[in-house]
């Protein structure tokens, strides 16, 4: 994931959906953008993942998207973001509304010349390394 310090996304500043004003751009991704986005009501931040643009047209590519959205909405962990709505705009825009985790992104700690003892360990060194579900584990 690319991360960005200044944007000039057509995004930013825009309220998305009515109710999600775009601050600015945390990074892209392969299947989209996220955003921190604020309720303008609500003073505080939320994660707004976009489906990409020319992945619109393509219905796996939503059928998946609106899946991680519905099963991300039913999970709920530590270590799992929470996911409080999701949708599409009026002009097409798919969208997942996830709680905003203050932090480091983690790519930069993950790179192939960190080293493991760089990691912290979360929940006092429960997590489980062989597990791919380690989050779901615990």
């Amino acid at each position: 994931m690319r991360h960005f310090a200044e944007s000039k996304d057509p995004l930013v500043g825009q309220l998305l959906d009515g109710r999600y004003l775009i601050k600015r751009v945390l990074g892209e991704g392969g299947m989209g953008t996220v955003y921190a986005a604020q309720r303008p009501n609500i003073e505080k931040l939320f994660a707004v993942k976009v489906l990409k643009q020319d992945l619109v047209g393509g219905e796996i590519a939503i059928k998946r998207f609106l899946r991680e959205a519905r099963v991300l909405s039913r999970l709920s962990h530590d270590h799992i973001v929470s996911v409080h709505d999701y949708g599409q705009t009026s002009d097409g825009l798919y969208y997942l509304v996830m709680e905003y985790l203050h932090g480091i992104p983690l790519d930069s700690i993950s790179e192939p010349d960190a080293r493991q003892e760089d990691l912290p360990e979360p929940n006092g060194g429960d997590y489980d390394p062989g597990c791919p579900c380690s989050p779901l584990c615990t």
